[in-house]
């Protein structure tokens, strides 16, 4: 993946060579009001490709998707409404998905209102907005676990756990509940046509997927007992490992290398570990519940890095990406930097920067050029 990058590039001349915004002169206090506003800015993505930015932004409590390209102006703008955003992610270099909270009575006869996580998917090239699941008495069309993208036969595809419903005959939007936990669907992102995977099972279950789409592990956990094991696809009854934890288990997704997966036992903020899925061997290599973010190749699925909490610290597992990333953190020494997307080359990097002097940057740093240069402020009245 990164065999094309230049390592001249990667070199310490770039790092003394980053071209750094410079800083407006000292103006007046802005406004309190300012500091109770949303964010301007709320979440930039970079492509695949490292052609395209993709940026959510808010105007007063309403938000809109903006695509633009790196060295030019918007492609698309897109409306999301005033939904609260819980992130966004490039499927390739055709889709953006926007992820949001959502707040509503799953049945007509529910005594009261469920959050949970719906989805829009957005054409980067011409701006249309669809919803990605549309209503259905087959399933609840909410996203109750992520679990990656691939392109077959020239299409994009999304796979994602839903919970089943079962047709009802008085009127309920959604029917009943088949089951309490997801099955793996995965749904076609031009058409929106739906189709499960594999079946999940009255235990919780989760899934690791391959780049091109193909189950590479999957788990189950009890929460009763605390019982949970991870096997290979169709294999439950013949586990690679198993054991228990009162606090939650799940998979991750691809670990560093091809035939190795992440693990975490103990909830969110339980320890994450390598599993190799050919020997059950499993390492530890990760501080234990303090990796907050995953950083994952777009284009692979593996595993490039780590955000740890508390330290501002990241792991990079990835050489040119290690290079790339103390290159960053002395251009901007003294600041809080958080890694937020990079091109599949890694030759573009986008990171979030705050400090004393700024209450939230988007930088694109670009190793080609040997630039860093602002996309957007968190609060640009500040």
């Amino acid at each position: 993946m990164a065999a094309g990058i230049s390592r001249a590039l990667a070199g310490a001349f770039l790092f003394s060579c980053l071209a750094l915004p410079h800083a407006p002169a000292a103006a007046s206090p802005p406004p309190l009001e300012i500091y109770g506003r949303l964010p301007g800015t709320e979440d930039v993505a970079l492509s695949p490709d490292g052609t395209m930015l993709a940026i959510v932004g808010t105007q007063g409590d309403a938000r809109a998707l903006i695509v633009q390209k790196v060295d030019g102006g918007p492609i698309v703008r897109a409306g999301i409404g005033d939904l609260k955003l819980a992130g966004a992610a490039w499927a390739g270099n055709d889709y953006v998905i926007v992820f949001v909270h959502r707040t509503a009575r799953l049945t007509i006869r529910a005594q009261r209102e469920h959050e949970f996580i719906q989805a829009l998917v957005i054409g980067a090239k011409d701006g249309t907005v669809k919803p990605l699941f549309r209503d259905s008495q087959d399933y609840l069309s909410a996203v109750f676990g992520v679990y990656g993208f691939a392109r077959l036969d020239g299409r994009w595809f999304g796979y994602f756990g839903v919970v089943p419903t079962e047709r009802s005959n008085d009127g309920d939007t959604h029917g009943f509940f088949k089951q309490r936990f997801p099955d793996l669907y995965r749904v076609d992102l031009a058409t929106g046509q739906v189709g499960r995977v594999t079946h999940g099972s009255p235990d919780e279950r989760s899934w690791v997927v391959g780049d091109k789409g193909e189950i590479v592990a999957e788990s189950e956990y009890e929460p009763s007992s605390g019982a949970w094991k991870v096997f290979l696809p169709g294999s439950p009854g013949q586990p690679i490992i198993s054991g228990t934890t009162p606090f939650g288990f799940g998979l991750m997704g691809l670990s560093r290398t091809p035939g190795t997966v992440l693990v975490r036992e103990g909830g969110q903020d339980g320890q994450i570990v390598e599993l190799h899925l050919d020997t059950g061997r499993v390492e530890n290599f990760l501080p234990s519940g303090r990796a907050t973010v995953l950083i994952h190749s777009p284009t692979t699925r593996l595993l490039l890095g780590a955000v740890l909490v508390d330290d501002n610290r990241t792991l990079m597992f990835d050489p040119v990406l290690e290079r790339h990333y103390q290159g960053i953190a002395k251009a901007f020494r003294g600041d809080a930097l958080r890694l937020d997307s990079a091109s599949a080359d890694l030759s573009r990097i986008v990171v979030h920067v705050q400090g004393k002097d700024t209450a939230g940057t988007w930088q694109l740093v670009d190793f080609k050029t040997g630039k860093a240069d602002p996309i957007a402020d968190d609060y640009p009245g500040i």
